[in-house]
């Protein structure tokens, strides 16, 4: 099945008819204001604009964006790779109750795990499909 997309025009603000030659008339971008991603939100739900989250309020931490991430093994490596990059530094409040020895050697083991799931990962294609129970058992992991 084919989709077919349409297209959609957004108008943005008149350009001052008083600018002179020469003049710099300040440009709005795409991203520039709320209004903007409201108009596109709109754009996307005629019907109605789903409630939105303001970027001043407190963001939940990373989850699952849906039932079957990762779903092919370039996901799985975009998440090893967070993972991987998390656990050069880790945060103070992880296993605070451990002795410095017993953390760093927990987090050691995290780190040879995930590079070994990246390189397990590395060795398929990219595009290849990550069955769901093991999809499950990678995200359960991370």
């Amino acid at each position: 099945m084919a989709l077919q997309a349409s297209s959609v025009l957004l108008s943005g603000p008149p350009s001052d008819p008083g600018t002179r030659a020469g003049e710099v008339q300040e440009r709005l971008f795409w991203n520039d204001s709320e209004k903007v991603g409201e108009a596109l939100l709109l754009a996307q739900h005629p019907e109605g604009v789903p409630p939105v989250r303001r970027r001043d309020e407190q963001q939940l931490p990373f989850g699952r964006p849906f039932a079957a991430f990762p779903h092919d093994y370039a996901a799985v490596r975009v998440v090893v790779a967070k993972v991987l990059d998390h656990l050069r530094r880790p945060a103070s409040r992880l296993l605070r109750e451990a002795s410095q020895h017993e953390r760093e050697a927990r987090f050691q083991t995290w780190r040879d795990e995930a590079a070994q799931l990246y390189a397990s990962a590395a060795a398929h294609r990219p595009a290849a499909r990550v069955e769901q129970s093991q999809s499950d058992d990678i995200w359960r992991l991370y």
